[in-house]
């Protein structure tokens, strides 16, 4: 919706998290039959942008409380500042430059996967800057986004242990012999980041007024951070527009991003 020059969005949403096999499936401990993982993130965001002329900016934040079965609840805070300068802007292409500043907060490091940890990435304190570059147009029938960007990134997790939400298996850790590199059962805290780079693109065409037919694809490269994705797509637009192709391309969203 908007309000004079500003538009602005408000979501509430239920959603699995991804980050690993454990947090979005969840794992059986084979010695005790126990299971633990498969977390959903319930929360709220909301995106608030404007632009004047070949500028625009936006702001968007979101807090969310994670909870999986039999794993420690936790709590995950967002906050997003991006501006873009349009540097070809016409009826058939758009070239923006773009600077993005980002932070995360997670009331709990739990990005391990013994028993009461939920497997995803989650920091005390992520702070990051990236300057992204996209190109986005189409040419008759055809429609693409490409999208690249560098960042900069420091990171903060705070100590664990190895069972945050079984004292049982807590103490019983602490009366055994422990891995090679532990002093105590406990995951030390850590400092990190770095620099990394991101590739990501789209390409749509359309066979007829109803179908189309895309391709989607996103690279990641960081410190111990290299995720790829790729899809593919048929898509049926019941409205059939007659008139010219839209752009960006209107890949699908994964139900997990809903």
């Amino acid at each position: 919706d908007s309000i004079g020059a500003y538009d602005y969005t408000i979501n509430l949403a239920r959603r699995p998290v991804t980050g690993s096999l454990l947090s979005y499936a969840g794992a059986r401990d084979p010695a005790s039959g126990r299971v633990w993982g498969g977390v959903v993130s319930t929360g709220i965001d909301g995106r608030l942008a404007w632009s004047r002329g070949r500028f625009s900016s936006s702001a968007s934040a979101g807090a969310y409380q994670l909870t999986g079965r039999n794993v420690l609840d936790n709590e995950h805070l967002t906050l997003r500042l991006a501006s873009d300068w349009a540097l070809i802007r016409s009826d058939d292409q758009r070239l923006e430059l773009g600077l993005t500043l980002s932070a995360w907060h997670y009331a709990e490091q739990l990005g391990e996967y013994s028993f009461g940890h939920g497997g995803y990435y989650s920091p005390q304190r992520y702070l990051s800057a990236a300057l992204p570059l996209e190109w986005r147009g189409r040419w008759h029938d055809l429609a693409w986004r490409l999208r690249g960007a560098v960042s900069v990134s420091r990171t903060h997790l705070d100590s664990q242990l190895f069972y945050p939400d079984d004292p049982t298996l807590q103490a019983l850790a602490e009366s055994m012999p422990l891995p090679s590199g532990f002093s105590a059962p406990i995951y030390d805290a850590s400092d990190g980041g770095g620099t990394g780079y991101s590739l990501s693109g789209a390409l749509e065409y359309r066979i007829s007024n109803h179908w189309f037919i895309g391709t989607r694809f996103d690279l990641d490269r960081s410190e111990f951070y290299t995720p790829n994705f790729f899809s593919g797509y048929l898509r049926y637009d019941f409205d059939g527009r007659p008139l010219r192709i839209d752009f960006p391309p209107r890949s699908p969203t994964p139900y997990s991003s809903y």
